[in-house]
């Protein structure tokens, strides 16, 4: 157990909440750059959205449960996916977390054009 002075005291300030502000589920397409099957990350996965690339948290268990059993999946493919936006607020900062919930389809990134013989 830790103690302050009153004098100590100004040095201190609470630990302000992450606040919800609004929450957002949509549909799109997002191109995988980086996926991540670290234990503890929480599966952040780096994807563009065609003019970003940001984290967005994996949390669709039956697409990851798909990846495991041997789906082959690459760089450069997309997946369209509900993707859940939640703002938050601390203090004075407004963060987004992004976090996808449902992949929907899973396309090949490099479309191989076909030739006639």
């Amino acid at each position: 157990v830790a103690g302050a002075t009153q004098e100590e005291a100004s040095f201190f300030h609470a630990i302000a909440d992450e606040t919800p502000i609004a929450e957002q589920t949509i549909q799109m397409g997002l191109t995988i750059q980086e996926p991540s099957f670290k234990d503890g990350s929480g599966h952040k996965w780096t994807m563009s959205d065609g003019e970003a690339s940001l984290q967005y948290a994996m949390e669709d268990e039956d697409f990851i449960a798909r990846i495991d059993n041997g789906e082959p999946f690459r760089k450069g493919d997309v997946l369209i996916c509900d993707v859940r936006f939640t703002q938050t607020r601390t203090g004075q900062k407004l963060k987004i977390q992004r976090a996808i919930v449902k992949v929907i389809d899973h396309k090949d990134g490099y479309e191989q054009t076909e030739f006639e013989l």
